[in-house]
């Protein structure tokens, strides 16, 4: 079993290349970056949702 810091690292970058793979695949997804925190604007609530999840997984 790999420590916890590890396992932290790996699940952050893997998060953070789904979160990329998704954006690359949705071309219409806009997205920014306020100095405040991370701000998302979707198509539909659904993505906004998944997307949500994903990030909310990927920073806490």
């Amino acid at each position: 079993m790999k420590p916890p810091d590890e396992q932290f690292q790996r699940g952050h970058f893997n998060a953070k290349s789904i979160l990329i793979k998704y954006a690359e695949i949705d071309e219409s997804l806009h997205y920014w970056l306020p100095l405040t925190g991370i701000m998302f604007k979707f198509k539909s609530d659904i993505q906004s949702q998944a997307f949500t999840s994903c990030v909310v997984a990927c920073f806490t």
